[in-house]
């Protein structure tokens, strides 16, 4: 019969070899993640296509103004979450003076969009006007606010008006750093039940999807869903009640069955990958608190 010593020190021995299964299974999902970064920075189409992609629905004027009175998150994401949405989204610095500097409209239900991502046509002019006032011009401002709430053919109609409008990669990315990323934070914590308990990568994966998709698929009902194209984020939603975060990456990777047999949408593919490596990396990189503090009397 093992000692109470015995048994302590055969503890630890059990803990460190968990340790190092959890610092094995971190590397290679940050090896993943990166592989899955250098595909999506390689190739500026896969970030094009990817807009195409996003398939936010369409908010009912009382879900924008909701959504727009949603106050900016004070919890942070990882600088791997916040490096896969400006990839993700305009793949490089580079990239973006070069293709998206300009207004854009991604094509389907998107609205006209400018900056990292930023989509006017799913956004009020209150929201709007608060969002960018520091970074732009009235006159500017004035121009683009005709595209809020103008999504799908009124977009593409509206942006031969705005297509001139050009907004430096400097001024998009401080705009992004400061006000749209905290208050995509702040969307997704108000949506998910147990949000502030993830590690900052597991956040910044989930931040990213709803960057992508918004977050009216985690309440997404079969009757509301009848192709059922948002279930697995509404699974999500279930898990994160459940506090069972161990299974989220996989449903990043079900996802893929939207998407995986256009070839053109290639990049959306890629960035739930991402998505799922990146979970994973949060999952795998926290310290089990219970094998710690462990002393030997």
């Amino acid at each position: 019969m093992q000692t109470r010593r015995e048994l302590i020190v055969s503890g630890m021995g059990l803990a460190a070899m968990i340790a190092v299964g959890r610092t094995a299974r971190a590397q290679d999902s940050l090896s993943r993640f990166n592989a899955l970064m250098a595909n999506l920075q390689a190739d500026p189409g896969l970030a094009a296509n990817a807009k195409e992609g996003a398939d936010k629905p369409i908010l009912t004027v009382a879900a924008r103004r909701a959504g727009a009175k949603t106050k900016p998150s004070k919890l942070k994401i990882s600088n791997r979450a916040a490096q896969l949405i400006v990839t993700a989204e305009v793949t490089s610095p580079k990239t973006y003076t070069k293709r998206y500097q300009g207004a854009i409209w991604p094509k389907g239900q998107s609205g006209v969009t400018v900056g990292v991502g930023y989509d006017i046509g799913h956004t009020i002019p209150e929201q709007f006007w608060s969002d960018w006032k520091p970074y732009l011009p009235h006159e500017t401002l004035d121009r683009l606010m005709i595209g809020c709430e103008a999504t799908g053919d009124e977009a593409a109609f509206l942006l031969e008006a705005l297509k001139d409008i050009k907004i430096p990669w400097e001024i998009a990315h401080k705009q992004f750093v400061q006000r749209q990323l905290p208050r995509e934070i702040g969307l997704a914590e108000r949506s998910l039940p147990n949000f502030a308990e993830l590690p900052e990568d597991c956040r910044g994966a989930i931040v990213s999807l709803t960057y992508n998709r918004g977050t009216a698929g985690f309440q997404a009902a079969p009757l509301d869903e009848p192709e059922g194209r948002r279930k697995e984020m509404k699974t999500v939603y279930d898990l994160m009640a459940a506090r069972n975060f161990a299974a989220i990456p996989d449903e990043f990777l079900k996802m893929r069955r939207l998407w995986e047999d256009k070839p053109s949408m290639a990049g959306v593919v890629l960035r739930r990958e991402a998505e799922a490596a990146l979970f994973q990396i949060g999952l795998d990189s926290q310290v089990d608190l219970n094998m710690q503090g462990i002393v030997i009397r």
